[in-house]
């Protein structure tokens, strides 16, 4: 699964996801599905005029996502911290 970025022009980029053949409108829930189903993302697609600095921004990103998601022993679990006995509600102030 990758993410495919297009950059229109100077003011618009469109994100999308691709997966086997198939090209989706981009979602959180779908990419975050997909990261955890697979285990990572595959480097972005990019096209359109990205300034250097819009590259480094968009792979950095992307390698952070994959970095969350750790495979141990064929299962993928969270990198972090999880422990449900912290867990605390939340309460409104």
């Amino acid at each position: 699964m990758k993410l495919l970025f297009e950059k229109k022009d100077p003011q618009t980029i469109t994100v999308r996801i691709s997966h086997e053949d198939e090209i989706k409108d981009f979602d959180y829930i779908t990419m975050l599905k997909g990261l955890l189903d697979y285990g990572s993302l595959d480097d972005p697609e990019l096209t359109g005029d990205f300034s250097e600095g819009e590259k480094i921004s968009i792979n950095s990103m992307v390698k952070q996502l994959n970095d969350c998601v750790l495979a141990k022993d064929g299962h993928i679990e969270s990198d972090g911290n999880l422990d449900e006995d912290n867990i605390k509600p939340v309460t409104n102030v």
